[in-house]
């Protein structure tokens, strides 16, 4: 029988992310063979990039507004190389001031092939204009990792929160491109990043 263990240190971000410090432990199915130490450092990688971005504060203003039109549609991140496999993430902007923001890998594990979807992240909730920053309330995490099987079912838990809504992230509208800055946690430490994502509608 596969048997998981979590063990977090780091406490709960903005996004549903859990800080650096989360560690996940498994046993592979037989279907994915045998996982060495690499593998499962890789496989610890591959769940912190599914989770998605982590935000901190910079910037704001005096009052919160609802969508502007612009951001209203459907943003994408080109691919990115997450060896063995690769990454990307999708943000929807509704006017009626909901988003969803999931993130795919592909070819993660072994045997798979590049496009072969790996796990995903969903995250949906509420969204916040203030000025040149928007602020989310993430409502619901649905997620599913190839990493349990083929025919696993997806996870859906409640990350609702009755606080605010969490840190702003300042961004940036140039034409058909969404331009975010924000702090990002690889390793023990924040590293300021930013991430383009193209309008697909």
């Amino acid at each position: 029988m596969e048997q998981t263990g979590r063990k977090c240190e780091g406490e709960r971000l903005l996004g549903g992310v859990e800080g650096p410090h989360c560690a996940v432990t498994k046993t592979a199915p037989a279907e994915l063979g045998e996982v060495s130490p690499s593998e499962h450092h890789v496989m610890f990688k591959h769940r912190l990039l599914l989770v998605g971005a982590i935000f901190v504060v910079l910037g704001c203003s005096d009052s919160a507004s609802g969508p502007a039109t612009g951001l209203v549609g459907v943003w994408q991140t080109q691919k990115e190389s997450t060896p063995p496999g690769s990454y990307q993430r999708t943000l929807e902007l509704r006017a009626d001031g909901r988003f969803t923001s999931e993130a795919r890998s592909f070819g993660m594990y072994v045997g798979q092939r590049p496009n072969d979807l790996s796990g995903y992240t969903r995250y949906t909730g509420h969204y916040a204009v203030m000025g040149d920053s928007l602020r989310f309330l993430d409502e619901q995490l649905v997620w599913w990792d190839r990493f349990y099987g083929a025919n696993s079912p997806e996870h859906v838990e409640s990350v609702k929160s009755d606080g605010p809504p969490g840190p702003a992230i300042s961004y940036l509208l140039i034409g058909r491109t969404l331009i975010f800055h924000y702090l990002s946690y690889p390793a023990d430490g924040p590293v300021p990043t930013t991430e383009e994502l193209y309008r697909v509608r």
